[in-house]
């Protein structure tokens, strides 16, 4: 099956890392179309492991251009399929424009994140979910990353549910998988993730000073970057944690963070897509505690795999870390049920998952 892939970039990215993954392992033949043709280490090495890659150079206001660009990449290459996993004006419009030009391509809407994301309420964020809507409802399939996605579409934008096929993010297992289990003092907290308000990472640290309040000695390791880290680390001064938190900025060595850590915590204000470093700090032998945001309960099965805290309770949160450091046999049992929770989320059966509906749709 040829399957074209339009994404914007080919720079490191959660979307991008996945792709490059699933290309690894699918037995389509896949191309993929970097609308930003700047390169970078994801599409070099997509490149690499042998699939096609096309890098155009094309302006976002030349919607005619890039369309007309496309076309003739699915021409050439006898495209059967067209996947856009991006929420991209362009893309959507490409989707819609594709299916009036040649009825026998099938088109893929790839929903990343929650719809409600890209609905934001302003006047830019209004015409981009007006594309997106029209592009689902003339889509062939609908992908949802989730079942809280797949609800938000469907409630929220009126499309048909029997159009929206839940496929569950996949992981590199072997890469993250950790064996190793020893409760370090002090306490080793990590999160993992973009720095921006909606993620709360703000939240997580308003939790840091209850511990410092409750004589509980911990670190906490910061991965990533964003527009809101100047924020947190006026916060993180403001109350005195500067000693006990550690921003390490966006690596691409995640898993030996994750590894060496004990906890990992992400309680975000929106509604959560899906939570794919959720699954990684599972694999890596992490305790994971989440707000109940989205799908991340969807991930955690409360008190069996991790925890889920309600309502963002400081309470709850306190209790749970005791919890954690006083029970630490029963931690090992949490730790394996959820790295046996979280292997389901294979790289390779998210492979075969999203090959297999490629395939049915011809």
């Amino acid at each position: 099956m040829n399957t074209l892939h339009l994404m914007t970039s080919g720079k490191i990215g959660g979307i991008e890392r996945l792709m490059c993954d699933y290309a690894t392992y699918s037995t389509n033949k896949n191309t993929f179309v970097f609308l930003k043709g700047t390169g970078g280490d994801i599409s070099d090495e997509i490149r690499a492991n042998g699939n096609f890659v096309i890098e155009l150079s094309n302006s976002k206001k030349n919607i005619i251009g890039t369309i007309k660009a496309i076309k003739k990449i699915c021409k050439e290459n006898n495209i059967d399929v067209c996947i856009t996993h991006f929420a991209s004006p362009i893309f959507f419009v490409t989707l819609i424009a594709l299916k009036r030009w040649n009825k026998n391509i099938k088109t893929i809407v790839y929903t990343h994140k929650n719809p409600t994301d890209i609905a934001i309420d302003s006047a830019k964020n209004r015409i981009k979910n007006r594309f997106f809507v029209r592009a689902c409802k003339s889509s062939d399939c609908v992908i949802a990353i989730s079942k809280h996605v797949k609800e938000r579409i469907c409630e929220d934008l009126k499309v048909k549910p029997s159009k929206v096929k839940v496929i569950y993010n996949g992981v590199d297992i072997k890469k993250f998988a950790s064996s190793n289990y020893d409760l370090k003092n002090p306490l080793r907290l990590i999160y993992v993730g973009r720095l921006v308000y909606v993620k709360g990472v703000q939240l997580i640290v308003d939790k840091l000073q209850l511990l410092q309040h409750n004589n509980i000695d911990f670190k906490f390791t910061i991965v990533g970057e964003g527009e809101y880290k100047t924020e947190l680390v006026e916060k993180i001064t403001n109350l005195n944690l500067n000693e006990r938190v550690d921003f390490v900025g966006k690596r691409k060595n995640v898993a030996c963070f994750l590894k060496d850590a004990d906890i990992f915590i992400h309680i975000p204000i929106c509604e959560e897509g899906f939570g794919i470093t959720v699954v990684e700090a599972m694999l890596a032998g992490c305790i994971c505690i989440c707000n109940d945001k989205g799908a991340l309960p969807e991930i955690i099965e409360d008190k069996v795999s991790g925890y889920i805290i309600k309502n963002n309770s400081d309470k709850e949160f306190l209790e749970v870390i005791n919890n954690i450091i006083l029970k630490r046999e029963s931690n090992l049992k949490m730790i394996c049920e959820a790295q046996k929770s979280a292997s389901k989320y294979s790289i390779e059966n998210y492979s075969k998952i999203m090959d297999n509906l490629i395939q049915t749709l011809n």
